[in-house]
This record gives structure tokens, sequence and C-alpha cells, in this order.
């Protein structure tokens, strides 16, 4: 295999991973974008369930840990 050929074929490569790097950030994007978009009460209600119930659990998790320290 000359040069020239394992050159095009390295391009070729970078040239893909590029593509799907693209492709995936292009997704990410779309996905961000259409929970902007659906911004509704339920979203609303479901993002403020979910701050509650992280907050609740990671004030709960030390005193669950102190507790089996102390047992």
């Amino acid at each position: 295999m000359t040069n020239h050929e394992l050159k095009a074929r390295y391009e070729t490569a970078v040239q893909s991973i590029n593509d799907q790097r693209n492709r995936a950030s292009a997704q990410s994007y779309a996905a961000g974008a259409s929970i902007l978009a659906g911004d509704t009460p339920r979203t609303k209600a479901w993002a403020i369930w979910a701050e509650r119930f992280c907050i609740s659990f990671f004030m709960l998790l030390p005193s669950i840990m102190l507790t089996i320290y102390v047992l």
C-alpha cells in the first residue's frame, strides 16, 4: 500500500469520525431544543418534583450514612 492510499484511508476515517460527532451533536441539540419547546405545566411540574426528590435524597443520605457508621 502506498503512502497516497494510506493518506486517503486516513482522511476518509477522520471525515467519518467527524461526521459521526456532528450527527451526535445535532441530535443532542435537537433533544435540548425539544425540551425547551415543550415548556408546559407538565414539564415544569416534573422538573419541580425531580428537584425536590434530589434535594430530599441528598439531605437524607448523610443521616443514613451516619446511622450506619454509629451502628
